[in-house]
């Protein structure tokens, strides 16, 4: 069979230039892209969601209750997760980049703050999984929210960036969860 006969079959065996460029990142990097990436991303979107969602609970919640239940689980999802964030780059990513580092330059690990770096991987990764559930909670309501006719552009713009924040906020779990921390973890072993 020629292969320019099915299209399909080379788009599939094609990989995602993302990935490509993920792979080749160092622990470092990887730490710093997550950062300005993702963590930025958050803090960026969730002010704009929060007004988003006060405003229309006041134009729209007498007549869609559940726009209040959306706005309360995505305010506590932001407290969370800021909390989450900032102990990442404070502690963490700081400490997985000292490794990498020691490792580079042949010199002795850095001084851990943790019993072990399994220890606050494990904690990040029970947090992902928290946040990830009450974020699930936001999402699942939000999908059955219907569009009104009747509803400001402000309505469907904050269903599409609860959305796209869904969307982003699974890539960056994910990035540490099967990426940063197992890399972390085998330059210990190393």
């Amino acid at each position: 069979m020629n292969i320019t006969s099915n299209p399909l079959k080379i788009m599939s065996a094609k990989r995602d230039p993302k990935s490509e460029y993920i792979d080749n990142l160092t622990v470092r990097e990887l730490c710093e892209y997550i950062v300005k990436r993702h963590h930025t991303y958050a803090r960026e979107n969730i002010p704009v969601l929060k007004r988003n969602l006060e405003k229309i609970c006041q134009e729209y919640g007498e007549k869609y209750q559940e726009l209040f239940e959306i706005k309360e689980l995505f305010i506590g999802f932001a407290r969370d997760f800021a909390l989450h964030m900032q102990k990442e780059e404070v502690m963490l990513f700081p400490f997985i980049q000292g490794l990498q580092t020691a490792k580079k330059d042949n010199s002795p690990l850095p001084r851990s703050p943790f019993r072990s770096i399994s220890d606050p991987i494990i904690m990040m990764i029970a947090e992902h999984q928290n946040e990830g559930q009450k974020f699930n909670k936001v999402c699942e309501l939000y999908v059955n929210v219907r569009i009104p006719r009747d509803t400001s552009t402000t309505y469907e713009v904050t269903l599409k960036l609860l959305k796209d924040f869904e969307n982003d906020l699974r890539m960056h779990i994910q990035l540490e969860n099967d990426i940063l921390f197992p890399r972390a973890i085998e330059i210990i072993k190393e």
